[in-house]
């Protein structure tokens, strides 16, 4: 079974700034599912 993981940003946050492309491409590399969320602000 593989693995998934799911990153969700802090508020005003987006999924393609900070940390979030890299640990992405990072866990890709460990043959792990990524989904980074994008959150709609309120």
């Amino acid at each position: 079974m593989k693995k998934k993981v799911f990153i969700i940003h802090g508020w005003e946050g987006k999924p393609d700034s900070n940390w979030f492309p890299w640990m992405k491409t990072e866990l890709e590399k460990e043959n792990v599912q990524v989904h980074v969320s994008s959150m709609l602000n309120s």
